[in-house]
C-alpha cells in the first residue's frame, strides 16, 4: 500500500494553463449593459420631454402676449371712438363703448371717467314726455323737480322717471333712470326694480342686435345675467358667439391674422352662419396660410 501510493503522487501531472480555463458566465455583463442602455434612453426621453415642454409654454405664453396687445389695440380705439361720442353728445353710444372697455379692463380710468360722464349726459338730456290728459292728473308726467339745492332726485323720482321711459319704450332713458336709482339706493322696491331692469337690458339687448350695436348688445345683456339667469331665451350662446365673432375681427382688423384664424376656427365650429363669419374667416385663413382650415371651412 505505501509503495502504491508514492508512486502514484510521484506520477507527472498536467499543468492548465490561463487559456484553457472556462470563460466566466455572461449573465453579468448582459445586465450591466442592459441597465445602461436603459439609463441613456431614459435620459433621451427626458431631454426631448423636457424641450417640449418647454416649447410649449414658450409657444402659450407668445399666444398671450399677442392677444394682451391685440385686445389692448382694440380697446384703446373703442376709448377714442367713445371720446369722439362724448364731444358730439352721444351719450349712448359712448355709454355702450365705455362699458365694453370696463368689462374688459375693470380698473381703466379713463373708460370709468368715460361711463360717468355718458351717464350724467344721458341723465341731463333725457326729457320725459307727458302723458296724455286724464280726469284725474298724476304727478308722473310732470318735469322733475329737484327735492335738494344739490339737483339731486329721489329714489321715488327715480322709480316713476324709469317707468315713464318704460311706457313709451324709451329703453336708453329707462336704462339710465333705474341704474340711477339702484346706485343710490340699491334697496329702493328691489325686486320690481330687477324686474325693469331685466325686461330693458333685453329690449335693448334685441334693439342694439338689430342695429348691428354688437358691442353694446354684449354689455346689456350681461348686466341683465349678472341680476338673474334668463331661461328659456337664447341670449347666453349669443353673447358667447358675439364674443368670439368681435376678438376674431378685431384681431383680423389688426392684422393679427393667426390669432385672427384661430379664434373663427372655433366660431366656425359652433356658429359658422353668424352675419358674417364665413366671409370674415376664409380670409383670415387664407391671410395666415392656413390650409387645413381653409379646405375644411372655406369650400
Amino acid at each position: 500500500m505505501t509503495d502504491s501510493y508514492n508512486l502514484e503522487d510521484t506520477q507527472p501531472r498536467r499543468i492548465i494553463l490561463p487559456s484553457e480555463e472556462e470563460p466566466p458566465s455572461g449573465c453579468g455583463n448582459a445586465l450591466l449593459v442592459g441597465i445602461v442602455a436603459f439609463f441613456l434612453l431614459f435620459m433621451f426621453v427626458a431631454v426631448v420631454s423636457l424641450a417640449g415642454i418647454a416649447g410649449w409654454r414658450d409657444g402659450g405664453i407668445a399666444r398671450q402676449t399677442q392677444r394682451a396687445i391685440a385686445l389692448a389695440g382694440t380697446l384703446e380705439g373703442q376709448l377714442t371712438l367713445a371720446a369722439n361720442d362724448l364731444v358730439n353728445q352721444q351719450y349712448s353710444l359712448a355709454r355702450g363703448r365705455c362699458q365694453y372697455i370696463l368689462e374688459q379692463q375693470p380698473f381703466n380710468r379713463s373708460a370709468a371717467a368715460c361711463l360717468s360722464t355718458a351717464q350724467a349726459g344721458l341723465l341731463a338730456t333725457a326729457t320725459p314726455t307727458p302723458a296724455p290728459p286724464t280726469a284725474t292728473p298724476t304727478p308722473l308726467p310732470q318735469t322733475p323737480t329737484p327735492t335738494r339745492a344739490s339737483g339731486a332726485f329721489t329714489p321715488e323720482e327715480l322709480f316713476a322717471r324709469g317707468q315713464e321711459a318704460m311706457r313709451r319704450s324709451d329703453w336708453e332713458s329707462a336704462m339710465s333712470w333705474l341704474e340711477a336709482l339702484r346706485a343710490l339706493d340699491g334697496t329702493f322696491r328691489r325686486r320690481e326694480v330687477e324686474d325693469m331692469l331685466v325686461t330693458v337690458y333685453q329690449a335693448l339687448g334685441n334693439q342694439y342686435r338689430f342695429e348691428g350695436r354688437l358691442s353694446e348688445m354684449v354689455v346689456v345683456i350681461e348686466k341683465a345675467l349678472k341680476i338673474r339667469a334668463l331661461p328659456d331665451t337664447d341670449w347666453q350662446f349669443t353673447i358667447n358667439v358675439t364674443k368670439l365673432y368681435l376678438s376674431a375681427r378685431g384681431y383680423l382688423d389688426a392684422g393679427n391674422y393667426a390669432l385672427a384664424a384661430e379664434v373663427f376656427t372655433t366660431l366656425m365650429e359652433i356658429a359658422p352662419n353668424y352675419l358674417n363669419t364665413r366671409e370674415l374667416a376664409c380670409r383670415a385663413f387664407n391671410a395666415a396660410g392656413d390650409s387645413a382650415s381653409s379646405a375644411r371651412f372655406c369650400r
